[in-house]
């Protein structure tokens, strides 16, 4: 280390070019709870300055001083980020080893009295694992934080689209205005002061977002750079990880409490069509136009509003409820929960196939009301909005159904269609994606209004599937068709906007069943018969592998503003239906 303006040799020795990397904090201002970026490097001090802090270096400390600037300097020091702190202050030695117990870091002296406790380790054995560790996580809330700032240009861009549509959609209700010109002249006003009032609202949000995790960004790389070189000893690399530690914790803590309050913009605006229905029912006009913009920015989200706060890290999983699903009264066989997901207040949507019904969980896990019955073998089921849901049913059909608030369930529309449809999610409230039965377009798009289209940039593989052997899920925010495939023990990632695929294998995804989006834009997935759940990234990472300790885990879906995971299995006689908690897990 450099003391009194000496520098050891060995300590030359671990200093390495960063010409490639010019970023660095100005270590005065470090000091001083600043953030202003280096300028200079003083070779004989060892010390990175910016241009404040660089005149007052040489008047003030003593002893000669060479500045370069930090593009020619060929050192960024270890040197620098070590400042001592790897030699022992009682002894004057080189720190080598760390007692867990008292938590203190030893030399080869003190370490004798620690020696009679049990968790006494020598740094080298797991400074490196714990120094890259930390190391990936600064880069994984880097990544966090940049989704988070080009989510917020996103939803930007997002908020004047729909002020923008605000006033075409005007433009189209004066057409109708010689019929009905006071109401629409009251809608008009009441729908530009809202439309204002909510922008000035929305962009305020989104710009302290921003700010916000702008400067954190900042300060995230500026903890980066100390990792920048690779060339330190173990007792350094470890040193430099424990210097970090605390902040990257807090920063961690700030990303996942902020984070979470994501912003999507929309107003729905498109009220035109409605009036022309009804211009020979005066009072329904008349609430048309006296409600003009009902701001739904905490709808039932699609999967457009992820969370990409959450990290792509490891999870927890905290069971909180287990039922047995067993045959009830007037059942002909044992259930079969082929497919679930939440509605906006919580409760749980299910669809048992063998049994062709549609029932109503509470948060125990308690059916509510009575469920409802179809004609033929239902096979999935999706929220679109406060109480209404989509379900895929045989005899290539699709039901559109209605929930009160006390659980009653009524059919709005049947939708013929062109295939059979099994898997169902939402792209959009209106928009969904939908997995085939024995048709070479493997997946594809329906409208709440029964409009089928295609992934036109997305390759299938050439083959068909059969009941039971695939499913699918997207990935809106990252733009991402998920489909699984039984039989070949794969997961398949197609990006419909890059027109890339890959094929995810691990020894963890055998007989792969249902999936969902899981946290921050991320995919889980039943594992049949490792009787799991796999966690992956959508580029094909497999983050964590989770037991459910039930057989055959199956269908699957998750709340994703309270964290839930429901999940189902399909093992006969042993069937069952369970709410997980899900939690970050972070290991150090």
């Amino acid at each position: 280390m450099a003391t009194g303006g000496q520098t050891s040799s060995s300590q030359d020795a671990a200093i390495e070019d960063t010409t490639e990397c010019v970023v660095r904090p100005c270590e005065p201002c470090v000091r001083n709870e600043s953030s202003n970026y280096a300028t200079v490097f003083c070779k004989e001090c060892k010390e990175l300055l910016c241009d404040e802090c660089k005149k007052p270096h040489t008047i003030y400390r003593p002893g000669k001083h060479k500045l370069v600037s930090i593009l020619d300097m060929n050192t960024a020091s270890v040197v620098s980020e070590m400042r001592g702190t790897d030699i022992c202050e009682e002894h004057g030695m080189k720190i080598e080893f760390y007692c867990e117990d008292h938590d203190k870091l030893c030399c080869s002296t003190c370490v004798l009295m620690h020696r009679k406790y049990d968790h006494v380790y020598e740094i080298a054995s797991v400074a490196e694992e714990k120094y890259q560790t930390l190391k990936k996580t600064l880069k994984i809330m880097e990544s966090a934080t940049d989704n988070i700032i080009a989510d917020c240009k996103t939803s930007e861009n997002k908020l004047n689209y729909w002020i923008a549509d605000i006033s075409m959609t005007i433009d189209k209700v004066d057409e109708m205005k010689h019929r009905i010109n006071k109401l629409i002249d009251q809608k008009n006003n009441k729908a530009y002061i809202e439309a204002s009032s909510f922008k000035a609202e929305e962009l305020k949000r989104i710009q302290t977002t921003q700010a916000s995790f702008t400067g954190i960004k900042q300060e995230i790389n500026c903890l980066s750079s100390m990792f920048i070189s690779d060339h330190k000893t173990p007792v350094q690399m470890y040193l430099v990880a424990k210097q970090v530690e605390q902040s990257q914790k807090r920063i961690e803590t700030f990303i996942n409490e902020n984070g979470k309050n994501r912003i999507f913009s929309r107003i729905p605006v498109s009220y035109q069509a409605e009036l022309s229905t009804l211009l020979e029912n005066e009072n329904a006009i008349k609430n048309a136009i006296m409600n003009p913009l009902p701001v739904q920015t905490n709808e039932p989200a699609p999967p457009s509003s992820e969370d990409s706060s959450d990290l792509f890290q490891e999870l927890t999983l905290q069971q909180l409820v287990s039922v047995d699903l067993k045959q009830a009264e007037g059942d002909e066989v044992e259930p079969l929960i082929t497919g679930l997901d939440f509605m906006p207040d919580g409760r749980l949507i299910a669809v048992d196939n063998h049994n062709m019904k549609c029932l109503i969980f509470n948060e125990r896990l308690q059916i509510q009301g009575i469920p409802y019955k179809f004609k033929t073998y239902a096979y999935d089921v999706v929220c679109l909005s406060k109480y209404e849901f989509a379900v895929t049913v045989a005899n290539m059909t699709a039901c559109l159904l209605f929930v009160s608030p006390d659980n009653v369930i009524s059919l709005i529309t049947e939708l013929n269609t062109s295939s059979q449809f099994v898997s169902m999610c939402c792209i959009t409230r209106s928009n969904m994606v939908v997995s085939t039965l024995q048709d070479p377009r493997l997946v594809r798009m329906i409208t709440v209004d029964g409009v089928e289209s295609d992934f036109d940039r997305v390759e299938f593989p050439s083959k068909t599937y059969k009941i039971g052997e695939s499913k699918s899920t997207y990935v809106q925010c990252k733009n991402t068709l998920v489909l699984t495939d039984l039989h070949a023990n794969t997961v398949y990632m197609y990006d419909t906007v890059k027109a890339r695929s890959r094929g995810v294998t691990d020894e963890n995804i055998q007989k792969p069943c249902g999936a969902c989006v899981g946290p921050g834009g991320t995919v889980l997935v039943c594992s049949t018969k490792k009787h799991c759940i796999v966690h992956l990234t959508v580029d094909g990472d497999v983050i964590g592998t989770y037991p459910v300790d039930m057989k055959f885990p199956f269908s699957l879906c998750m709340n994703r503003k309270t964290s839930i995971l429901a999940v189902s299995n399909n093992c006969d006689g042993d069937r069952k239906l369970r709410l997980y908690k899900l939690s970050p897990a972070f290991k150090f």
